[in-house]
């Protein structure tokens, strides 16, 4: 390919995706391999303003500091602003307990994002190109990431541009070739130690061998998914802030009807609580059950729960609620409200808040208990003259999963004063000839509401 063409297909590329202005300073990062030199010796011929860096991660002895000497010297020969980071890559790696390219690519990504805000470069360049492209493609596939994954390399993220895109690399070979471009062999690059490298020297020369240009179709799908999740992304934004209640990293609520109504709702919600971790499957699953079932799934951090119209995502408790304890003339503050107990004169009229309570100035001597019911649990409901379970209780009121789990229970010793905000015992009520109660206060959480 000839310098010319390729330097107009690099601008071109640019104008397009709108990767960087005219004058944006950009650092490129420069391993000294043939993709990256190539990318130098390209954004040498325009009037760009850049800088190279380079990371040394001492991985490959000699070779990596003949590769840094190398990049630092041919910058030096152009007066081009060159910076160079010297890491102890495997060091690193038994420190954070993470794989060698995870590791590798942490530090180097760091570095790079320090280096645009100290130096005042306004993003960094990879030389990632269509090839590199249809690997992660195929890596993505196997590891079975879903349809973001099938989007490829991100063009442009978070000060992170990739302009080497518009080329494969065979024109990349090309263009080294053509302009005798000096650049380091990597013999790491040779073995097939890792994944990627058993896909480019394996899979992807047999899919071109049984179907001739199979690399340049996968890469034309690339582009379309890319297309199609982003219009899927557009919808998934305009559902998120037309469908979603309180939604921030605790949780929240989604309206079940209005995202039943739009086409493939599944990957919709996906997108809506993908950064909880819930699953496609587990969102289709949720979808397709009875809205009375108060089914629930959990992710590590998160559960989903379908609490009839809405769908919550709460974070989880890796613990069960503690039991409070509480005395007369104070407040205790509990998961999901706040209970207060203070003992008054006897009102001409009991509010009839459900969330007020009033009972026998003889209760609570040794002061209470607030804890989460349980199964089993049983008390006297007011105004009947037998026992009733808690869970029957509930289960008449049509309580959903979600709105059990946040109902608490007063005692006194062991028995149940009051399923808070919902029904006292008979056997705390408050009786004729009492000139003082006790008044009960419950303040659930605003982002609870009303149990």
């Amino acid at each position: 390919m000839q310098l010319s063409h390729a330097i107009s297909r690099l601008k071109e590329y640019n104008i397009k995706h709108r990767l960087f202005g005219d004058h944006a300073r950009i650092l490129l990062a420069v391993s000294g391999g043939r993709d990256s030199m190539c990318m130098l010796a390209l954004f040498e011929q325009t009037d760009q303003p850049f800088g190279v860096a380079h990371m040394n991660y001492q991985l490959r002895g000699e070779e990596s500091d003949r590769d840094a000497a190398f990049v630092q010297e041919y910058c030096q020969k152009r007066g081009i602003d060159f910076h160079i980071s010297r890491v102890d890559c495997r060091m690193q790696m038994a420190e954070h307990g993470t794989g060698l390219q995870v590791t590798a690519r942490n530090l180097r990504y760091t570095w790079l994002h320090t280096l645009l805000s100290e130096k005042k470069y306004q993003a960094f360049a990879t030389a990632h190109h269509q090839d590199d492209n249809v690997e992660t493609m195929l890596i993505n596939l196997m590891r079975g990431t879903g349809i973001q994954g099938l989007t490829g390399i991100p063009l442009k993220r978070s000060g992170v541009i990739r302009p080497m895109m518009c080329f494969d690399s065979q024109e990349i070979q090309s263009i080294t070739d053509t302009r005798d471009i000096q650049f380091c062999l990597d013999a790491s690059n040779e073995k097939d130690d890792y994944l990627r490298n058993r896909i480019r020297h394996h899979l992807i020369p047999l899919m071109n061998e049984i179907r001739p240009g199979s690399s340049r179709n996968i890469m034309h799908d690339i582009e379309m998914i890319k297309g199609q999740w982003e219009g899927l992304e557009a919808i998934a934004i305009h559902a998120l802030a037309n469908l979603s209640k309180g939604l921030d990293e605790a949780g929240g609520s989604i309206l079940l009807d209005a995202l039943l109504k739009i086409p493939s709702s599944e990957y919709i919600l996906l997108r809506i609580v993908n950064g909880y971790g819930f699953t496609l499957e587990q969102c289709a699953n949720i979808l397709q059950s009875d809205k009375a079932s108060g089914i629930g799934f959990q992710s590590s951090t998160h559960e989903m729960i379908l609490d009839r119209d809405l769908i919550r995502i709460e974070r989880r408790s890796t613990t069960r609620a503690a039991p409070v304890r509480i005395d007369i003339g104070s407040k205790a503050e509990c998961s999901y409200g706040q209970l207060e107990i203070t003992r008054i004169s006897r009102p001409d009229q009991f509010s009839t808040d459900v969330n007020i309570e009033y009972i026998s100035p003889d209760s609570l001597q040794n002061g209470g208990v607030v804890r989460t019911w349980k199964d089993g649990d049983r008390f006297f409901p007011l105004g009947m003259s037998g026992s009733q379970k808690v869970s029957d209780l509930l289960t008449n009121l049509k309580y959903s999963t979600f709105q059990k789990r946040q109902v608490r229970v007063l005692l006194d010793g062991e028995q149940i004063v009051w399923v808070i905000g919902i029904r006292a015992s008979e056997q705390f009520k408050v009786v004729s000839g009492e000139k003082t109660v006790l008044r009960l206060v419950w303040t659930p959480n605003k982002d609870t509401g009303d149990v």
